[in-house]
């Protein structure tokens, strides 16, 4: 899959709520355990940034 520049956005927001200060209590308010998947959804396309097609490898 090709994905924009801003694919890690997702990746990001969920590593700040889940670690760090005040990770257990929003683990606990989400209800999330060692066993928990999480899907994350990338809905930018690398057609919104073209200059990223022109320097794929």
């Amino acid at each position: 899959m090709t994905y924009g520049s801003c694919r890690n956005g997702t990746v990001a927001g969920v590593r700040a709520a889940l670690t760090g200060d005040g990770a257990d209590d929003h683990r606990a308010s989400l209800a999330l355990g060692p066993a928990s998947i999480l899907v994350l959804l990338s809905t930018e396309g690398a057609a919104a940034h073209p200059q990223y097609l022109d320097h794929r490898s």
